[in-house]
């Protein structure tokens, strides 16, 4: 008894301590991109743009991200989609929502549009913000990131 109550004691501290999101979903099937991991946690720290085409990359990119299988990776056709990595710089706090609001392609050119918005709750975290695009494939693409709104400090 002592074992289950500890362990439901425990269970929401655990549940706190994520801030990442798989976000893909069905209602996003009439947009040209899907966000599929956003999260405060996990990026490299420095403002950072790669293009990921090859599925066993991609899978292990995801393994080393979520701890999760590789087989539990969304799955693309690496012929007519690609995935877009974004790490934002490392803020010296937390409680930011990131949001893609319209990805503009034209030719190889990517604009990727979002915003930041500040959460009612903050954290002195240091965070590495970390977003997973996926899109339609181009051949040599210029991905740019340009941030639309903000109404963080």
């Amino acid at each position: 008894m002592s074992r289950l109550l500890i362990f439901l004691l425990v269970l929401p501290f655990f549940n706190s301590c994520s801030n990442s999101m798989a976000t893909s979903n069905d209602s996003e099937s009439d947009q040209n991109f899907s966000v599929l991991y956003n999260s405060e946690y996990g990026g490299s720290g420095s403002d950072r743009v790669e293009v990921i085409t090859d599925l066993r990359e991609w899978s292990m990119f995801w393994a080393d991200l979520t701890y999760q299988p590789a087989l539990s990776a969304p799955k693309f056709n690496p012929d007519t989609r690609m995935v877009i990595r974004k790490d934002f710089q490392s803020r010296n706090m937390g409680g930011n929502e990131y949001t893609v609001s319209e990805v503009k392609i034209d030719g190889n050119q990517i604009n990727v549009e979002y915003s930041i918005k500040s959460s009612k709750i903050g954290t002195d975290a240091i965070t590495a913000p970390i977003m997973l695009i996926m899109v339609q494939k181009v051949e040599n693409p210029q991905v740019r990131f340009v941030q639309v709104m903000n109404d963080t400090p």
